[in-house]
């Protein structure tokens, strides 16, 4: 079993107050529609916790390579992990955007944020381990039915058109595909394993169809 709690401790050693303080003294930006939409959301009211968001820009929260790596190659939104903001900045989760990031990004890291706050609560160093043990999809574990309910929110609330990539989970979503929060934090193998393989299944009996939907949105990249 992956001890979730031993993760978060040691996330929490690889980042000191000065260098949670690095990214929480990133300047925040207005992008597209980040603010609007930014404003426009209740948190405390849709998720029970008085927390904020703020948005700053990807290439200078990358220039700080906070994990050593240097990335040539990087998305056009992400949420920053929240252990590693938290310790100086408790009351906001910062998500970094480039200036040309689409909306469909936007709300994508929005909704792994509302997730965060009220829904499947769990931390991608959990599923990420918790993918390579039992080997399955990533995306399967990442974007729980938690996630997609909150996608699914931000979608219909601000107008958004999901790109390729989140259009497949909105599908997976209303047809109940995705796999629940607590069924993933069980750590139950067996049944890990026969729910991603019936999405994996899902798709593939209903490709056509579903290539019918996402051939001509943004991020399609074929067959």
């Amino acid at each position: 079993m992956i001890d979730e709690k031993k993760l978060v401790a040691d996330s929490l050693k690889e980042i000191s107050f000065d260098k949670s303080l690095m990214i929480t003294s990133l300047s925040e930006v207005d992008y597209g529609r980040s603010q609007q939409i930014k404003n426009e959301l209740n948190l405390k009211e849709i998720t029970g916790k008085d927390m904020g968001i703020k948005f700053v820009d990807m290439n200078a929260y990358m220039a700080l390579n906070m994990n050593g790596k240097k990335q040539n190659k990087y998305p056009d939104a992400l949420m920053i992990n929240a252990l590693k903001t938290r310790i100086s900045d408790p009351k906001n989760i910062y998500i970094a955007l480039k200036p040309n990031a689409n909306e469909s990004s936007l709300i994508h890291e929005l909704a792994h944020a509302l997730d965060f706050l009220n829904g499947s609560c769990i931390i991608p160093a959990f599923a990420r381990a918790l993918s390579l043990e039992y080997i399955i999809p990533l995306e399967h574990l990442e974007h729980p039915q938690e996630f997609g309910y909150w996608f699914n929110y931000l979608k219909n609330k601000f107008n958004v058109i999901p790109d390729a990539e989140d259009m497949i989970i909105c599908i997976l979503y209303e047809n109940r595909m995705l796999i629940k929060g607590k069924e993933i934090k069980e750590q139950n193998r067996e049944y890990l394993t026969k729910k991603s393989n019936e999405i994996i299944k899902f798709l593939s009996e209903n490709s056509q169809k579903i290539y019918s939907i996402i051939k001509n949105l943004p991020g399609y990249i074929g067959t």
